[in-house]
């Protein structure tokens, strides 16, 4: 990785090169480079790009640029930063379009989904946005459990969220990760009692009514099932991809082959499947216990061609953002996070 060049120039310069080694490269392909404040503000012109050539330019640049200084890059002729393809899909009674917006200062989004409720999403999601953070990344998560919020909890922080003068809501910000939740927005014994169109609503606000700074990964921590959330999501959202969590138990599974389909039919990419309370270490014997049988899920993800990312423990103490950030399976699945950004 270099270190940080001392002008502008230089950084254009060390793009440039890096752009030139790709079979896509073209002449005129590099538009512009700004950098202000650890910020190079990159545009790309090619017409003729799909998502994965994409991600290809991202990775190569990120590489090419100093590990302090962040990357906002932009493709003007695809009209946000990392576009989806629009599609179209029926997922039961519901006509689906994708025509995704971006969210202002957020490069990528990833959804963290599950499908079955108890599985630990939440606490997975805490924790790879802990060890994305501890590895550079700029990140943010936005906790789309209207009904159930966990992140507020697992962060460690109950401070409502404050409006600045333009009506925004400005984002909690713990372990260097910006968050929005609406565990923050209500007491913690109100619940949400609220129809599919205000869920929706609710939603869209916390990604659009957010004053978000510049955010190399957002994570969506989504509530359990393929209800409201999850549609206004795969309509109004560009996804890099997903990420699944679950148990290796039979019913989670169940839900699980949902999930898989509803992104797969809207063109949404599965990164992959993190399998959580895999087993239990008993404190008096100092042994493992394996909670299930692995053999089902293993086969599931082999069949659909869909890589097992982590595999992580039971654990019967509370649970916080940085309980499993450093073990080996987190901070290998939080690198190829960042790779892939």
């Amino acid at each position: 990785m270099p270190t940080t060049p001392a002008t502008s120039q230089e950084i254009t310069q060390l793009i440039a090169a890096a752009l030139q080694r790709l079979p896509i490269y073209h002449e005129g392909m590099l538009k512009s480079v700004a950098t202000a404040a650890d910020i190079a503000t990159v545009q790309i012109m090619s017409p003729a790009l799909n998502l994965d050539q994409q991600l290809q330019i991202r990775a190569v640049i990120r590489q090419a640029l100093p590990k302090s200084m962040q990357l906002n890059l932009t493709f003007p002729q695809h009209d946000h930063t990392i576009p989806m393809p629009q599609s179209s899909a029926t997922v039961g009674d519901s006509n689906i379009t994708r025509n995704p917006r971006a969210i202002a200062m957020i490069a990528n989004i990833i959804a963290i989904a599950s499908g079955k409720g108890g599985v630990g999403k939440s606490t997975v999601c805490a924790n790879l946005a802990y060890a994305l953070a501890q590895q550079g990344v700029a990140t943010g998560v936005l906790d789309a459990d209207i009904y159930g919020p966990s992140i507020p909890a697992l962060f460690g922080d109950s401070q409502a969220l404050n409006v600045n003068t333009q009506g925004k809501l400005e984002p909690r910000q713990v372990h260097g990760i910006q968050y929005v939740s609406f565990g923050n927005l209500a007491t913690a014994d109100s619940p949400a009692i609220w129809r599919g169109p205000m869920i929706s609503k609710a939603f869209r606000q916390l990604c659009y009514q957010v004053s978000w700074s510049y955010r190399d990964c957002l994570l969506i921590d989504l509530p359990p099932g393929t209800g409201d959330i999850q549609l206004t999501m795969l309509e109004t959202l560009p996804l890099q991809g997903a990420i699944i969590v679950a148990t290796a138990g039979q019913l989670a599974l169940l839900d699980v082959r949902k999930a898989v389909a509803m992104f797969r039919k809207l063109d949404v990419p599965i990164i992959g499947i993190v399998a959580n309370m895999t087993n239990y270490h008993c404190p008096h014997c100092e042994r493992d216990s394996r909670m299930f049988s692995d053999d089902d899920l293993q086969h599931y993800a082999e069949m659909h061609a869909i890589p097992i990312l982590a595999s992580l423990p039971f654990l019967s103490v509370l649970q916080t953002a940085n309980m499993f950030s450093q073990r080996t399976e987190l901070v290998e699945l939080a690198t190829l996070v960042r790779n892939s950004l």
